[in-house]
């Protein structure tokens, strides 16, 4: 926010890191261990907890609001530009966090395993990055929740390795990182991919059937996180030795 960055330390608390101060300053702690963080609009920054709660931090007023969850700790977090927040918990589903009301509400159920990260997807869609399970096979798969007409589409992958990070376009693309596959430490040259063409238009009701992938490189092993400014990816990762 501004010119500071606000992370989560390996204590599971928030922090201030000020590159201008070269300072690293701990905010409030809480009574539940942070497990994930997104920045909301106007200095704010929400966290998702181990209790199943959320707590929004007004870093300009210092005041903090806490909202109770139900459905186990947060496991995924997702804020869009108007600043509506979603979360998965554990126990399942995609919950809608109301800000003003103080209120959480279940905006889909449909069951999926193992998911890691939830992003906004154009026209009223939410992406969740999942896992399918086959015989003695366990992939990523990314599931694109229609919100207004309570469907899911799932695409699968036969990806090495896990997805690590993702992120969306304003047209629908995604944006996927990959780890190296747990059976070899070996370098991997494709662990940032673009994926393409999943529907006609992001505003179709269908994925189409043969989604493009096209492979960016990434680093010298792995791809950790990325993010898009404009026509560009930021990431970061670890390099081969």
């Amino acid at each position: 926010l501004g010119r500071d960055i606000y992370v989560v330390n390996d204590d599971r608390e928030l922090v201030q890191v000020s590159f201008e101060r070269k300072e690293i300053t701990p905010i409030a702690g809480t009574d539940s261990p942070i497990l994930k963080i997104a920045s909301l609009p106007r200095h704010t920054i929400v966290t998702g907890h181990a209790d199943g709660s959320i707590r929004v931090w007004d870093l300009s007023g210092h005041e903090v609001l806490t909202i109770k969850g139900d459905g186990g700790p947060v496991r995924a977090l997702a804020v869009d530009y108007d600043g509506r927040v979603y979360s998965w918990n554990e126990n399942g589903g995609l919950r809608h966090w109301d800000l003003e009301a103080k209120r959480v509400t279940v905006a889909d159920a449909h069951p999926m395993g193992g998911v890691s990260h939830i992003k906004l997807y154009p026209f009223g869609k939410i992406l969740c990055l999942g896992t399918s399970q086959g015989p003695g096979v366990r992939s990523p798969s990314f599931n694109i929740i229609d919100l207004h007409k309570k469907e899911l589409d799932c695409i699968s992958t036969d990806f090495r390795g896990d997805v690590t990070a993702v992120n969306v376009y304003l047209d629908g693309r995604i944006i996927a990182g990959l780890s190296s596959p747990s059976d070899a430490g070996e370098k991997r040259d494709e662990n940032l991919i673009i994926i393409s063409d999943i529907f006609e238009s992001p505003a179709c009701a269908a994925p189409t059937a043969t989604p493009v992938y096209k492979n960016l490189g990434g680093h010298g092993l792995e791809t950790k996180d990325c993010l898009t400014m404009g026509p560009k990816i930021v990431c970061c990762g670890s390099e081969a030795p």
